[in-house]
């Protein structure tokens, strides 16, 4: 048929969705639509209603048709081809097909009246392909498959085509269909244009995205069929790359489901056509497992030939997405966004985001504010600032913060007289203030888009104090709330010192360095040209360093009162010394550079550069070792991992000391060059990687590593703040990591400020190899949770000169947050600042402290790995088997405890403490053992390792012939040499032995009461992984571990849970607060119904909550407290005295 031309061509494998296709007409026989676009072809979802192509009316064509399935054996396949179809009269030719394996059989007869009449008898085809047909029409015959079929009387002489399918159970659905008429036989068909190809792109106030989205559309005509083509370009993939990262570009973002709607002059709104059903974004990411946003589905440029019945010259187009995300702005809204257009002129008529489905709520401040009008307009990128600013709500503290906020519905919901809006003031909690506004009732314009009611009302709430607010706006009909929307707002001081308004409100100190993205996204970004409530939230802005010098960005910070976090690092420049950044570090509150060294693996080969081999090299010929110093300083031969394994068995409390005053030392000589430049040394900042008490592997000495010299401990380099890297989702560790390490680190260090990261959905940490580096359990979604913040502000204790401190720092790196991230963190903040803890409940200690460890001898061995080769393994069980125990005690239903140094124990009282956890008894000395042996008399127990000199009458040891442990139940050691020193007294308890039935873990109770459990070799030593944290310990021993506190503490306790976790603490009220928690990560997740316990009597108590519960029994001696807790979730109970 080479005389012909193609009518209709269509691949339905590429579409997806539920909604009726824009190719089809559906005939509906039944009541109810049943068209479906499915992943392998187009489907007939609902048996009798029929579906007409989308064509002209044709009279002699061919069709060629591939089925996307093959033949079910049992129900077959069964549908009718109808052909001449005449939509006014409802008359077409039929020809009823049935397949199985290997028959097929066909029926031509008449569709009238609703009924199907047949005409002669059946064909019978033998060996036929019934997946992949020709049908052909030519004058008074059609032909299927080779087979002829007489077209009967009384049918048409052109119409369209069309199919249905006879059986609920056996939907058949089409992969490919194209249709071409015969020039010869019938007239050609005549194409005329409709309208030229038109773009558009969504304002940026309602879409800030980091890439540039263009929506087009053109169409043409064909007798009664206008072919209308959308075209989706740029996105992300067409993103500038500015190659400063070593990962290249990682900002990915999609849009989801884009479609069109085309709306009647009269008002009517055709369903949606999809452009394109799935994501459209990057395809190819730099690393598709990465939970923050996977890859796309497709790149630009899509395109898509839509099949129209018509498109009258005065309709309009609807042109929208239903969802998006963006990988840099987390903060934006997720949801679609819609633009109304005029697709002959090219005019863009209005937009709106769709957070409310079909209700839309918009606040709006005017662009009269003095913010705007503050702006130099030398600014770069004047018109982005300008934006931003009328777009945002920045109000000063003697200015009148006024606005105009608009309500929408669709215009037959309900009459305008039954519509009103409820405007209050909130704080920056959600808490309603008592100020009422002034509310004028004003005349709304039409809205663009179709059959849409408006409402609007100007609000005025006066003069406000400096600090965060919230607009609570709700659409009401009859008093009833149709949506609702929370709008936040500031006021700003006049003093030029006072802190952001943020802060003013009470929020932590809210900032994300983001030195990933190559866009210049920030949650407080002043050019960013969208209305959001990240920027009020936001004290601090962190961009990279290409992006902060090219926008001279603290010119616009300032303006807002917030504070710029300048990060000189070599993913961000290659210049990380800070005297090539002078002007923006001059303008910087916060300064951080890689040049000022903080971390010394001193067990891996790498850190060995040449200066550092000298200093090495000095340090071993200070210690008289000349022959070791030479093959140090021998620059001709590599380090190998067995000298440094021979360095750290012999210096390894020794050697991390020296060369942490060493890089002390290097830090002071580049800081006073910086000084002397013009630098403030106050704003300078330091960083950390992950826990080191996570995976029991970490390197002791945390101390060493955060600018301070243990030598003169109360001096830090870092004036401003600390960052505390933490990934508990991404690497797989359990969530109270981060604080148990925050802790550690405030013992010796009390005056550091430590800011700790709490990382959201964005998933993508300052150092992304945290993603491929954690196999085999890989990475997991990370959310930000209620609990993270509790566990920082309420569980984050130590004991130090006599008294108990809580961490009071408040300040976190929110990286990247999406809206619900900083949720999460306002609902639990909202009520850490009423609670203000003084003091934990009793529970354990936990003894730590670089001094404490610093007296027990570390492990030096190379052990083999699989992915990347031999490593040396270098760690202390003195560190790392109390961090063990408090982190296989989280589950055991128990208090959260607290962290103490050595020389404090004799500050502590009975009350204080229910179990003293204890490193090996050679970090004491004579007088702290003299104080354990006092709080065990008085009714603490003790939990020790390793080593019991000076108390072996208390736990009941004695010290036997060494014994290697090689096998506990099915785990097998991975330790060269890890024996146990230690054998049980007559009588002494055994609660675990090893395959040799050799004991390994022994409990003895003494007069008092108190319980002293001691392990007779080193547990952390027995199984150490470097791959992941939920493989770096033994499991067997973890649960061990569990055991022995449920039964030294159970009965003890005053209060306990029976499934999950809990925080427990007095406050500054003398209140009991208990914070209860569902929190089996890294293991599955589930949701539990739990029993809390509370002992003693609470009946005189009021219990304030958020949560759902029942008092199961409430006595003088108990109280029992039921409620369910989803995976994840946190709730407080806060316990006050009438």
């Amino acid at each position: 048929m080479s005389d012909s031309v193609t009518v209709f061509e269509k691949d339905f494998r590429t579409q997806e969705g539920d909604t009726s296709l824009d190719s089809f007409d559906e005939i509906q026989n039944i009541p109810a639509s049943g068209a479906q676009r499915l992943a392998d072809g187009f489907g007939m979802a609902l048996p009798w209603n029929i579906f007409l192509l989308r064509t002209p009316a044709l009279k002699d064509y061919s069709m060629h048709c591939k089925m996307a399935k093959g033949i079910d054996p049992i129900g077959g396949t069964h549908y009718h081809l109808y052909f001449h179809y005449n939509e006014k009269r409802h008359v077409a030719g039929v020809l009823d097909l049935s397949c199985t394996t290997d028959t097929w059989t066909g029926k031509i007869g008449v569709l009238k009246d609703h009924k199907v009449s047949f005409i002669g008898p059946a064909v019978i085809w033998g060996d036929t392909d019934c997946r992949d047909w020709e049908f052909e029409v030519q004058g008074d015959f059609c032909f299927l498959a080779g087979q002829r079929f007489k077209i009967p009387d009384g049918i048409p002489q052109e119409g369209r085509i069309g199919f249905s399918h006879r059986w609920a159970f056996n939907d058949r659905k089409f992969e490919f269909t194209s249709l071409e008429k015969i020039k010869v036989l019938s007239k050609p068909l005549e194409y005329a244009p409709v309208f030229e190809r038109r773009n558009w792109e969504f304002p940026q106030q309602i879409f800030d995205s980091m890439s540039q989205w263009i929506f087009a559309l053109e169409a043409v005509s064909a007798e009664n069929v206008v072919c209308l083509q959308a075209t989706i370009e740029g996105g992300p993939v067409n993103v500038p790359n500015h190659q400063t990262f070593y990962t290249k570009h990682l900002g990915n973002e999609y849009i989801e489901n884009p479609y069109f709607q085309v709306v009647h002059p009269d008002g009517e709104v055709e369903p949606k056509q999809y452009i394109y059903y799935g994501k459209i974004g990057f395809h190819e990411h730099w690393a598709t497992v990465q939970p923050a946003i996977p890859a796309a589905d497709i790149e630009c440029p899509v395109k898509q030939i839509f099949y129209l019945k018509d498109l009258p010259s005065d309709c309009r187009i609807i042109l929208g997405f239903e969802k998006m995300r963006s990988e840099d702005r987390q903060h934006l809204s997720e949801c679609g966004r819609e633009m109304i257009v005029d697709p002959f002129s090219g005019k863009l008529l209005g937009a709106h985001k769709m957070d409310h489905g079909e209700f839309h709520i918009t606040v709006d401040s005017g662009s009269d504010k003095e913010i705007c009008r503050m702006i130099p307009k030398t600014v770069v990128d004047y018109e982005k600032a300008l934006r931003f600013a009328e777009s945002n709500h920045f109000f000063f503290e003697d200015e009148i913060c006024a606005f105009a906020i608009t309500g929408e519905l669709p215009v037959d919901y309900c009459s305008e007289e039954e519509l009103s809006l409820r405007i209050s003031l909130e704080n920056v909690f959600k808490e309603p203030l008592d100020r009422k506004p002034d509310i004028t009732v004003l005349k709304a314009d039409d809205s663009a888009f179709p059959n849409t009611m408006r409402i609007q009302y100007a609000c005025c709430f006066g003069k406000l104090p400096a600090g965060v607010y919230h607009i609570r706006t709700e659409l009401m009909m009859n008093g009833e709330i149709l949506t609702s929307e929370r709008t936040a707002f500031e006021s700003m001081s006049r003093n030029p010192e006072s802190h952001s308004a943020p802060e003013l409100s009470g929020l932590p100190v809210i900032f994300s360095a983001q030195n990933d993205f190559e866009s210049g996204a920030n949650p407080f970004d002043p050019r960013g040209e969208g209305s959001c409530n990240s920027a009020h939230y936001t004290s601090v802005s962190g961009l990279q360093i290409l992006f902060i010098e090219q926008r001279r960005e603290w010119e616009l910070l300032k303006l807002y009162k917030r504070r710029l976090f300048s990060w000189y690092m070599t993913r961000s420049t290659k210049t990380p010394d800070v005297l090539y950044h002078l002007e923006s570090a001059k303008n910087s509150e916060y300064v951080a550079s890689g040049i000022l060294r903080t971390f010394f693996p001193v067990n891996q080969q790498g850190s060995y550069t040449i200066e550092y081999r000298k200093i090495l090299g000095d340090f071993l010929q200070s210690k008289g070792n000349n022959s070791m110093a030479e093959e140090a300083l021998d620059l001709k031969k590599d380090i190998t991992l067995e000298f440094l394994e021979k360095v750290l068995v012999e210096y390894g409390t020794e050697w991390p000391v020296y060369v942490a005053g060493a890089m002390f030392a290097g830090r002071n000589k580049i800081i006073e060059k910086w000084t002397a430049a013009g630098v403030d040394p106050q704003s300078l900042c330091g960083y950390s990687f992950a826990p080191y008490y996570v995976t029991h592997t970490g390197v002791a000495f945390t101390a060493l590593r955060y600018g301070h010299d243990l030598r003169n401990p109360q001096h830090p380099q870092y004036s401003a703040f600390s960052l505390a890297e933490d990934y508990p989702q991404l690497c797989s560790y359990p969530m109270i990591c981060g604080s148990f390490t925050i802790a550690n680190l405030k013992l010796d260090m009390p005056d550091l400020t430590l800011w700790p990261e709490a990382y959201g959905i964005s998933g993508i940490p300052l150092d992304a190899a945290t993603q491929p580096n954690h196999l085999p359990s890989g990475a997991m979604s990370s959310e930000i949770y209620a609990k993270k913040f509790y566990d920082f502000k309420c569980r984050t204790c130590w004991f130090r000169d006599g008294k108990f401190h809580f961490w009071n720092d408040d300040g976190f790196h929110l990286r990247n947050p999406s809206e619900k991230d900083l949720n999460a963190l306002i609902d639990a903040w909202r009520m850490i600042r009423q609670w203000h803890p003084v003091k934990p409940l009793r529970s354990m200690a936990v003894v730590g402290g670089a001094g404490c460890i610093l007296k027990h001898k570390p492990v030096a061995e190379i052990k083999p790995f699989a992915l990347t080769g031999d490593y040396l393994d270098f760690y202390n069980t003195a560190e790392d088997f109390p961090a063990f125990v408090y982190l296989s005690t989280r589950l055991s239903g128990l208090p959260n405890g607290f962290i103490v140094r050595s020389n404090e124990i004799r500050n502590l009282k009975p009350e204080d403490v229910s179990t003293l956890v204890l490193p090996p008894m050679d970090c004491f000395t004579d007088e702290e053992k003299e104080s354990i042996r006092k709080l065990f008399d008085a009714g603490v127990n003790l939990f020790c390792t390793e080593v019991a000199d000076g108390l072996e009458d208390i736990f009941g040891v004695k010290k036997c012939v060494p014994h290697p442990v090689l096998r506990i139940d099915e785990e097998t050691t991975n330790a060269k040499y890890n024996p146990v020193l230690w054998e049980p007294e007559k009588g002494v308890k055994i609660l675990l032995t090893d395959s040799d039935d050799v004991p390994l873990l022994t409990m003895k109770q003494g007069n008092s009461g108190a319980f002293a459990a001691f392990f007779t070799f080193a547990p952390t030593a027995f199984r150490r992984s470097k791959e992941t944290a939920v493989e770096s310990s033994s499991k067997v021993l973890a649960k061990a571990i569990d055991q022995v506190f449920r039964l030294m503490e159970t009965d003890t306790a005053d209060v306990i849970i029976s499934k999950g976790r809990i925080d427990a603490f007095r406050d500054v009220s003398g209140d009991l607060v208990v914070i209860v928690m569902e929190d089996a990560h890294p293991l599955p997740k589930m949701a539990i119904t739990p029993l809390l316990t509370l002992k003693g009597d609470f009946r005189n108590c009021r219990i304030e909550s958020d949560a759902r519960y029942s008092i199961a029994q409430q006595t003088e001696e108990r109280t029992l407290i039921r409620l369910h807790l989803e995976p994840d979730e946190a709730r407080y109970f806060r316990f006050k005295k009438v």
